[in-house]
């Protein structure tokens, strides 16, 4: 094989050790929207479907009327046992807590008077 054609051959190799190393995450990298554009009355929940490896929920709305809604985010497994809420009323939660198998969930506070619009309740597992 002459210097071009090895050449030629360790640059297809590179390539394709690259593109092998690259496509596991692509094919196991995944995210959920469970909530999308909808209104949540107080207590209003929605829950994602069961999945492996979650390590991120976010949850992003806006007040129907009046002041600003208290929305929360939480991870649940499969038990339903689930870490205790993170709250927010800044229109934003991004939760970074994980879990190996379990769902996650996003909830309107029950003590609220208002609705929220809520844009999105999505979780994944590539933050």
């Amino acid at each position: 094989m002459d210097a071009k054609r090895r050449t030629i051959f360790g640059v297809l190799i590179t390539a394709g050790v690259v593109v092998a190393l690259a496509i596991p995450a692509i094919v196991y990298a995944w995210s959920q929207y469970y909530a999308r554009n909808t209104v949540f009355s107080p207590d209003g929940i929605a829950l994602s479907g069961f999945n492996n490896g979650l390590n991120y929920n976010h949850v992003s709305w806006v007040p129907q009327q009046g002041p600003a809604i208290v929305m929360q985010s939480t991870l649940c497994d499969a038990s339903y046992q689930c870490y205790p809420y993170t709250s927010s009323n800044a229109g934003v939660i991004n939760d970074p807590r994980s879990i190996s198998y379990g769902r996650g969930k996003c909830h309107e506070k029950a003590d609220q008077i208002y609705q929220a619009f809520v844009y999105e309740c999505v979780v994944d597992n590539e933050h």
